[in-house]
């Protein structure tokens, strides 16, 4: 197991957002003015 488990997530979270199963957004919450953000993977192996 790496012993840097943040550089591996990222990288992986990298690779997953320039697949072409990833779907992104972002939504304005009313009021409070918060942001939203999501992501969501589809984890289907090739």
């Amino acid at each position: 197991m790496p012993d840097d488990l943040s550089e591996t997530a990222h990288t992986r979270l990298l690779a997953a957002l320039t697949s072409a199963d990833v779907r992104f957004g972002h939504d304005l919450t009313g009021g409070n003015k918060k942001s939203v953000f999501w992501v969501e993977l589809d984890r289907r192996e090739p």
